[in-house]
């Protein structure tokens, strides 16, 4: 009886020990890092909300829907900056924290590129740096809402929401509206083709097809003149679920 007892006690060690290693994992977890600055969740003030809430959220099934993934841009292959989400049919989209809207656009479209000597700058500009600048970003944009959460989240770090891919955006909301997490911002729009939201997924025939209901969000960090999209210099490539601990 005594051995058995001691085996219960070095197994119950062993689980109590790898459950203080996760939550160390957890901890340290990297939100950004550049060659300046980094920020870990434990520097934290709170979590992510999701934007259309976790109970409408399906896993994340591909690395083409986090950060720091590369997609295929008109010609370009360009660093991925945002999140896509699967959520439930014509979920409503919240904000991911508390904030103040800086900016909102109801009646976007993407008929720019209707002009080949811009479609061109565009190509030619991309290739160049190899990312999409945030300037030429907010032409893409559809139907959006930006947030700006102050330093909710983070000591000394600014952090900016940008929700693309909405329809119904409420006519209550207007710039300098204070938002929370109940605040509904707009439904995913599945009307048309959105070049930022855009996510192909494998179905059940293994064949890639676009998928509906998809929220494109971006989160970026702002300090000393400085920007990091969250996610920024850390590498997925081997677990592409490192995210999910950052939102509840």
């Amino acid at each position: 009886m005594k051995r058995l007892n001691l085996v219960i006690f070095f197994i119950l060690m062993a689980c109590a020990e790898e459950t203080l290693k996760d939550e160390k994992n957890n901890r340290d977890a990297m939100v950004f890092k550049s060659e300046t600055m980094s920020l870990y969740k434990k520097d934290m003030r709170a979590q992510f909300e999701y934007p259309c809430k976790k109970i409408n959220t399906s896993p994340l099934e591909s690395i083409q829907q986090v950060p720091g993934s590369n997609y295929y841009f008109f010609t370009e292959n360009i660093k991925k900056t945002s999140f896509t989400f699967k959520c439930k049919e014509e979920s409503i989209i919240y904000p991911v924290g508390m904030g103040i809207i800086t900016d909102i656009n109801r009646n976007g479209n993407n008929r720019i590129f209707d002009n080949k000597y811009f479609k061109h700058y565009f190509e030619r500009l991309i290739s160049t740096l190899d990312f999409l600048p945030n300037d030429l970003k907010r032409i893409l944009y559809k139907n959006y809402v930006i947030v700006d959460h102050g330093f909710y989240f983070a000591e000394n770090y600014r952090l900016i929401s940008v929700y693309t891919n909405l329809s119904n955006i409420p006519e209550s909301l207007v710039i300098g509206s204070e938002v929370n997490y109940l605040t509904e911002l707009g439904i995913i729009n599945n009307d048309g083709f959105d070049i930022l939201s855009l996510t192909l997924l494998n179905n059940e025939e293994g064949k890639l097809v676009a998928q509906d209901d998809i929220i494109n969000i971006e989160l970026y960090f702002q300090k000393d003149g400085n920007e990091f999209y969250l996610g920024q210099g850390v590498d997925i490539s081997n677990n592409f679920l490192y995210f999910e601990n950052l939102f509840k």
